[in-house]
């Protein structure tokens, strides 16, 4: 009965796995053929009364090889001239190392200055800023940063995920670039969500990955007492491989890099590559010490 939850439990853990990496697994957009070039910036008008808006159909994007993307002053002096494409839904380059840079202008028309949030809801990029214009500057008025090559206390909001806080007068419009890259998937899914918000939608995230990562580390150690009392090595495999699908979790969103090590650039940028192929071993080694293939 023991060796059956074990493994229903090894199949629930992989489900969770494959569910978490779905998103990384996206077509990529650059193969959309809704991608259509455009000159004129399209602008997205605030909702009234405000509600988070994922502003995909007012975005536009331009994505190259590092190679022959233009760099940060080029864009910032001639944004205008770059061949800017619209797309309707999330930006997504699968596993490319591309740099791409976004563009997005927003327009607030009540009476009121709006404080807005844009979150970018992928923890594993590289590099992700944000230049904030009010439309005639050739400087930016804001310029903020995040990634997992920027040190965490960089970051204007302590948040797991990359969130950068906009704030438009009444009445005015500010275009917003922003550029990305990764070693991982280059995918920029994009959410504005109004400033008193963001705390209860946030929560219920935060609450959701919590259970996930309590549920497994009550598992870890209910393990780890099963091999202290029976010495069976298969056990000590099995808590080993339910650590580093923790720590694949908590990496994957981002909570490592806010919690365990928010200074340690070099594991922010390598921490996914190691944890994957103990995985793969723990896994197979559990597997043999469960069965008893050895023997067999």
């Amino acid at each position: 009965m023991h060796r059956l939850c074990i493994t229903l439990s090894v199949l629930l853990l992989s489900l969770s796995l494959s569910w978490a990496t779905e998103i990384r697994a996206d077509t990529p957009s650059s193969t959309n053929s809704g991608a259509v070039k455009s000159t004129a910036a399209p602008m997205l008008l605030l909702p009234v009364p405000a509600t988070a808006i994922t502003p995909y159909h007012a975005l536009q994007q331009h994505c190259a090889p590092d190679s022959e993307s233009p760099t940060i002053p080029q864009v910032l002096r001639q944004q205008n001239s770059l061949p800017w494409q619209t797309v309707q839904r999330m930006p997504n380059q699968g596993f490319s190392r591309d740099t791409c840079w976004l563009r997005l202008t927003l327009k607030n028309t009540t009476e009121t200055t709006a404080n807005w949030l844009l979150q970018v809801d992928n923890s594993l990029l590289s590099e992700i800023d944000l230049f904030v214009f009010n439309g005639t500057d050739a400087l930016p008025l804001d310029q903020q940063r995040a990634g997992l090559s920027v040190p965490f206390s960089e970051r204007q909001l302590a948040y797991h995920a990359p969130v950068f806080p906009v704030t438009i007068p009444a009445q005015e419009t500010r275009t917003l670039l922003i550029r990305a890259n990764g070693t991982y998937s280059l995918q920029i899914p994009l959410t504005l969500v109004p400033a008193d918000q963001f705390s209860e939608r946030s929560h219920a995230a935060i609450m959701v990955q919590g259970l996930f990562i309590g549920g497994m580390v009550i598992m870890l150690l209910y393990n780890l007492f099963l091999y202290i009392s029976i010495r069976e090595p298969a056990y000590l495999f099995y808590v080993f491989w339910t650590l580093v699908i923790t720590l694949f979790q908590v990496i994957l969103h981002g909570f490592a890099q806010r919690y365990l090590w928010p200074e340690w650039l070099l594991m922010n940028q390598y921490g996914m590559a190691i944890i994957l192929p103990l995985i793969i071993f723990l896994s197979s080694r559990f597997t043999l010490h469960f069965l008893s293939l050895a023997n067999r």
